[in-house]
């Protein structure tokens, strides 16, 4: 999938209520918002991918939504802010190269 909308469909289907959930962004008071740090967002899913092919492009313009390849995860994209438990979104492609990783 190289197109946002295609992707977005395909969340919606998969997983509504996390789509909602990420859409709604807090505006935080005081000087934060004068110091470019205004607005804080929810962290939604994580999508793993064996290469990049146009997706991790349509990934951009969506809120709270992350695109890896298997080579580039880390702990800091699986638990952000060190809070365990993120909602991952695993290709079967992307699963092989983390077991070639792990050999």
């Amino acid at each position: 999938m190289a197109k946002a909308k295609e992707l977005v469909a395909l969340l919606v289907k998969l997983m509504e209520p996390e789509m909602d959930r990420t859409k709604h962004v807090r505006v935080r008071g005081g000087k934060a918002t004068m110091r470019g740090r205004g607005r804080k967002g929810k962290v939604g899913p994580l999508l793993i991918v064996a290469e990049d092919k146009g997706i991790g492009r349509a990934c951009r313009s969506l809120a709270g939504v992350d695109c890896v390849t298997a080579q580039q995860l880390s702990v800091s994209n699986l638990a952000p802010g060190g809070h365990p438990g993120r909602l991952c979104v695993w290709t079967e492609a992307g699963l092989k190269a983390i077991e070639e990783r792990v050999k």
